[in-house]
């Protein structure tokens, strides 16, 4: 085991619960998002694999934060259908539309 570890493992309960949820957490689930808008689907703009994120996305403001700085379109997309009310395709529910307009941001 190294140093690190074994500092790690010292670390109080509490501590390691917060850095998990506040980095560790975000990034996994970061990391699965990415996954989905790289498959075949999302590049054919179809929203199947990343539509049962947005909800999870929209509910947790630390995933909000994150994707703001990772995602280029993400602020515009969020500011029309979240803030401004607007969304995108009129024939989708709001959280479709979400998905949509991101595929469509990124690659249309």
């Amino acid at each position: 085991m190294t140093k690190l570890e074994d500092n790690i493992k010292k670390l109080p309960e509490e501590l390691k619960k917060y850095i998990y949820q506040e980095y560790i957490e975000i990034q996994l689930f970061y990391d699965k998002f990415k996954e989905a808008l790289d498959s075949e689907e999302s590049r054919s703009l179809n929203i199947v694999n990343i539509y049962p994120f947005i909800p999870r996305i929209l509910a947790k403001p630390k995933y909000i934060k994150h994707l703001l700085i990772k995602l280029y379109c993400f602020e515009t997309i969020y500011n029309d259908h979240k803030i401004k009310r607007k969304k995108t395709f009129r024939l989708m529910n709001n959280g479709q539309s979400f998905a949509q307009c991101i595929l469509m941001y990124l690659y249309h």
